[in-house]
């Protein structure tokens, strides 16, 4: 009888805890200002007790009731990006232009929550609200999904590919990413690997000519391996190192399959992507910070290279079982690249 009853019990809380997880879904997929009116109403209703926190603390109910309140809270801090003064000019031949009214597309794909045993990430929403108020304020068009499969990834990618005269009529592209990760690539909700040459080949100039000549800029946080980097002895009367990128201009009849390409990885390959379950992941938050503030005067690569970089290297984090974690970015790119300027609240046409 008792082993009967323990099933019952267990049963039912199994299905109060679906039906939670049902009501909380419904909640993530609402728009922004109905999560920031519900986060204040939860957290103004004195609902989350201490008991009930350490009572449900590792449930995944809990985890993502605390994630939206948190979000909303988060998404009332609006970044103000500075404008600019002058339009960079591209007549020497080493910027890209970019004055249209709609700079392009901003693609950003943030994935929480998977099928397949994966973590949720909790801060990630904050993070896309965030990239989503910058990259909106720089004259993109902010188009933003959340929770893809692989293969709606792969579609929904394709599907901005094939907008020829969309593109056609933009000055840059944009992709974020924000996902579990691995060396190669980034998880789908489904628990299936994209790989991340894989998005690139997708806007490579065999398969989208119209963006030729046109920056595409891909920002992917997530993890690339489990090693967790704990840092080493800073020496003494260290100096910031400096690097550049030169390219190859196309000649002849032909251009290059590759050219244009900005990759920005928030961790080195073989490590993990350090994130705060509040504010988001490092890298996002500091990336949104520094467009911010340095959009209006400074190109993306120093933007990226010198002051994302800096700000994430100054982070540190104590991890509890694993020690204190540190973390540095990485960035390729790919043929021939300029200046990207964004000129932000300038437009010429």
């Amino acid at each position: 009888m008792r082993d009967k009853a323990d099933k019952i019990s267990n049963r039912s809380q199994t299905d109060s805890e679906n039906e939670l997880l049902l009501i909380i879904a419904n909640i993530e997929s609402s728009d922004r200002t109905d999560i920031q009116t519900f986060s204040h109403i939860i957290e103004n209703s004195g609902l989350i007790t201490n008991i009930l926190w350490e009572v449900y603390a590792n449930s995944e109910w809990m985890t993502r009731l605390i994630d939206l309140i948190n979000t909303g809270w988060e998404s009332n801090n609006v970044l103000t990006v500075q404008k600019a003064r002058k339009i960079k000019s591209n007549k020497y031949g080493d910027v890209y232009p970019m004055t249209r009214r709609v700079r392009g597309f901003c693609i950003i794909i943030n994935n929480q929550w998977f099928v397949d045993r994966m973590k949720f990430r909790s801060g990630s929403r904050a993070d896309a609200y965030r990239l989503s108020d910058v990259f909106s304020q720089l004259g993109f068009d902010v188009n933003m999904y959340d929770n893809q499969t692989s293969d709606q990834m792969k579609e929904l990618l394709m599907g901005f590919r094939d907008r020829k005269a969309d593109l056609s009529a933009h000055d840059a592209l944009a992709v974020i990413i924000m996902s579990h990760g691995c060396k190669d690539g980034v998880y789908g909700s489904d628990g299936q690997v994209v790989p991340v040459d894989t998005i690139l080949g997708y806007f490579n100039n065999d398969n989208c000519r119209v963006l030729y000549n046109k920056p595409k800029m891909f920002f992917v946080s997530a993890c690339r391996g489990h090693k967790t980097d704990h840092g080493v002895l800073r020496p003494l009367g260290r100096s910031p190192g400096e690097s550049s990128v030169r390219g190859l201009d196309a000649t002849g009849g032909s251009i290059p399959t590759w050219s244009d390409m900005f990759v920005y990885y928030s961790t080195i390959e073989g490590y993990v992507s350090p994130r705060n379950p509040i504010t988001g992941t490092w890298f996002g938050h500091e990336l949104a910070h520094c467009l911010a503030d340095y959009s209006a005067t400074e190109h993306l690569n120093d933007l990226v290279t010198i002051r994302v970089a800096q700000k994430v290297d100054d982070r540190r984090s104590q991890i509890q079982g694993i020690g204190v974690c540190k973390a540095a970015i990485e960035c390729r790119t790919k043929g021939f690249v300029k200046k990207v300027y964004f000129n932000p609240g300038l437009f010429k046409d």
